[in-house]
């Protein structure tokens, strides 16, 4: 029988199996598919002395599924405005020699056969929750390890 002969109760057999799966997954994993509201959030990262700082390069991320979320770099008053998905984060921050992207890009380079080196140099600030209709303000103190 060539291609082109396949019968027809067959072929939609081979469909609605193909639909079928496409449902059940759909309806059994509805979080991977929906999008999540966003929570709006303002952080402000300062020193050891309480005092604001520029050019600090945060993260947030959830589980190893999902790709981290990069934050903008803080401006002078060491604020980031903005809307985040709702949900728990860990937050991070990468170390100020390392706070711009052609400082990361330079370190992978030089660290190449080592993929997991960048993930070992950022440092874990604490955990936080941004909840849809609320905003989140927080001061974030910096690591003194980090350099800020």
């Amino acid at each position: 029988m060539k291609n082109s002969q396949i019968p027809v109760p067959l072929l939609l057999l081979f469909g609605l199996t193909a639909v079928a799966a496409a449902v059940f997954f759909l309806v059994f994993n509805p979080g991977e598919h929906a999008a999540e509201p966003d929570a709006p959030v303002r952080l402000r990262f300062v020193g050891a002395d309480g005092e604001p700082r520029a050019g600090v390069q945060a993260m947030l991320g959830r589980n190893v599924a999902k790709e981290p979320i990069l934050l903008p770099l803080t401006g002078a008053d060491g604020c980031i405005d903005g809307t985040i998905p709702a949900g728990a984060y860990e937050l991070r921050v990468y170390p100020k020699r390392l706070a711009t992207a052609a400082a990361r890009v330079t370190f992978r380079d030089e660290r190449a056969g080592d993929p997991g080196a960048i993930r070992r140099v950022r440092f874990f600030v604490r955990g936080v929750e941004f909840k849809v209709g609320e905003t989140s303000r927080s001061d974030v103190r910096l690591p003194s390890k980090a350099g800020y």
